[in-house]
């Protein structure tokens, strides 16, 4: 069944019946106030109700493998259809159904009131440009499409009692897209001149250029602009044969002769984390196999003279503001639920690398800076005795957030007899390590 004829679901109640408290966090935006004069963000999670067959046939006809940049422009053209012209409201395109994950509102990087964005990762000072003087934001917003968005609302059957009992598998063709916005100005990233633009309440911005912004800490009287600067792709595609999923890339580039979305241009796709390239084989020449690199782009990124070495790790794929110690097949691989800890339980990328004088990266223990790529089955958790979330790190960060509200709402309609719950989510998880430069 296509997409634009799959019957849609809606978990919520009608406006005249009585919501109960996890309902109506189900169905919350945003926890943050809308200035005057905008118009509030609403979330879509009017989920498919059912899950479709393991239809395994490609729905793009490029083979990722060997025509790695034609796949990343079908794919791309899939995901914008029907939503530039109508602002990346889901709820308006009629070409494609596109939703949103749920419970994304409920943290300290939680969703922006104005289009839905939560806190990214932080580019730190000099990483991806030598003109950059301080961190700057990047702050997101994704989309699964209808046979993605079946396993959530399978999960989220019913909000007040969501399902998470075994481990999660997408169907094939399962596809979801991120938009990223930076607040970076022209100076810090000169190719970003031109570049679509949306306005966000993000965090303030600390007089301290060395200071991290604290996403708790958001803007409330105006919004800021921020400039598309990457957009991520990924894909259940079974020619993935090692993890099932196939990953993409894009930066905004103003120079590409092109304008708005179209200056999208491909810096990669990967197809499995080369398990073998350690630091030993990366150091005698070897390279990573499981990936195509756009070369114009890689010296794109080159010519900004930043102290970032590689898009990701020892030259695998990552994003701009991707933290280039790890891998989009890395970071995603360690989504997953642990019942008896009640946490993700595994950190998102590997331990922080040593920094040499000359501005090197070296594992501390390589075998262990490993293990975060290995080539993980899609549906298979990363560690023992945890629920796969099938790479979907907004699936599983939603149910984190669920979790956190349910011990601390359970506590306080107990009365908060005995101490309250420990919140067992990290701060800005995205963030990761910080590496002296």
């Amino acid at each position: 069944m296509s997409d634009q004829h799959r019957a849609p679901s809606c978990q919520c109640k009608c406006a005249h019946q009585t919501q109960t408290d996890a309902e109506k966090q189900f169905n919350t935006s945003s926890l943050y106030h809308v200035p005057d004069g905008y118009t509030p963000w609403s979330i879509r999670n009017d989920y498919p109700s059912t899950t479709p067959a393991h239809d395994p046939t490609p729905l793009f006809g490029p083979d990722p493998i060997t025509q790695s940049e034609k796949y990343l422009e079908a794919v791309k053209t899939y995901c914008l259809e029907g939503m530039v012209e109508n602002d990346f409201v889901p709820q308006k395109n009629k070409k494609r159904q596109w939703y949103h994950a749920p419970w994304m509102h409920y943290s300290t990087d939680g969703r922006e009131p104005l289009h839905g964005l939560t806190s990214e990762r932080y580019l730190p000072p000099r990483e991806f440009s030598a003109t950059q003087e301080r961190y700057t934001q990047a702050w997101a917003v994704g989309f699964f499409n209808a046979t993605g968005a079946s396993v959530l609302g399978e999960m989220w059957k019913d909000p007040n009692d969501p399902q998470w009992t075994k481990n999660i598998d997408f169907p094939w063709n399962t596809v979801i897209y991120k938009l990223l916005f930076s607040n970076a100005t022209n100076n810090e990233i000169p190719f970003l001149a031109g570049a679509p633009h949306w306005q966000a309440m993000i965090a303030v911005q600390p007089e301290d250029p060395t200071k991290e912004p604290d996403p708790a800490v958001r803007i409330t009287n105006a919004p800021n602009d921020v400039r598309l600067l990457q957009m991520d792709i990924a894909v259940k595609d079974k020619r993935s044969t090692a993890t099932g999923w196939v990953w993409g890339t894009f930066i905004y580039d103003g120079n590409c002769g092109k304008t708005g979305y179209d200056g999208l241009a491909p810096v990669g796709l990967s197809w499995g984390n080369d398990p073998k390239l350690d630091q030993k084989a990366y150091e005698s020449g070897e390279r990573a196999k499981d990936v195509w690199i756009d070369g114009p782009v890689n010296d794109l990124r080159a010519s900004l003279n930043g102290v970032r070495p590689f898009w990701g790790w020892n030259g695998r794929l990552a994003g701009p503001v991707d933290n280039f110690i790890s891998a989009c097949q890395s970071c995603h691989s360690t989504a997953q639920w642990n019942p008896y800890t009640q946490s993700q339980g595994t950190s998102i990328v590997p331990p922080a690398p040593d920094v040499t004088a000359d501005v090197k990266f070296i594992p501390v223990n390589d075998n262990i800076t490993m293990t975060w790529f290995t080539n993980v089955p899609g549906g298979t958790a990363i560690a023992p005795r945890a629920f796969s979330a099938d790479n979907s790190l907004q699936l599983m960060i939603g149910y984190e957030n669920y979790v956190a509200w349910r011990e601390k709402n359970n506590w306080e309609q107990g009365g908060k007899k005995g101490p309250p719950p420990v919140d067992r989510r990290p701060t800005h998880r995205r963030q990761g390590p910080k590496l002296e430069f």
